[in-house]
């Protein structure tokens, strides 16, 4: 689990370099599952995704926000928290945020 996860960690680092969509990576060996949850206020977006194996899960939260002002356009933030909890009870965590290329 610690190898999905270093590797979800690497995949964002790369979409936040590159100012992208987050995207997950190719997981293999584990369960994956998506939900939307609500998008309230400036949030656009909001989805979790959990990733489970043998090993422990892999929580992921997804925000894209707007942050347009009046008469001001600028491009969405996101957001991602990726939280990783193994069998043996250790937890890592990573938090990123970017904005969108305009």
């Amino acid at each position: 689990m610690k190898e999905i996860f270093n590797q979800i960690v690497e995949n964002t680092k790369k979409i936040s370099a590159e100012q992208d969509y987050f995207t997950l990576p190719k997981i293999e060996n584990a369960t994956i599952t998506i939900e939307e949850l609500e998008a309230t206020g400036s949030t656009l977006l909001k989805r979790k995704y959990l990733i489970e194996n043998t090993q422990g899960k892999i929580e992921i939260i997804y925000e894209s926000k707007d942050k347009c002002r009046v008469h001001q356009i600028n491009p969405d933030w996101n957001k991602v928290e990726i939280t990783l909890k193994t069998k043996n009870d250790k937890q890592e965590s990573y938090t990123d945020g970017w904005s969108d290329k305009i």
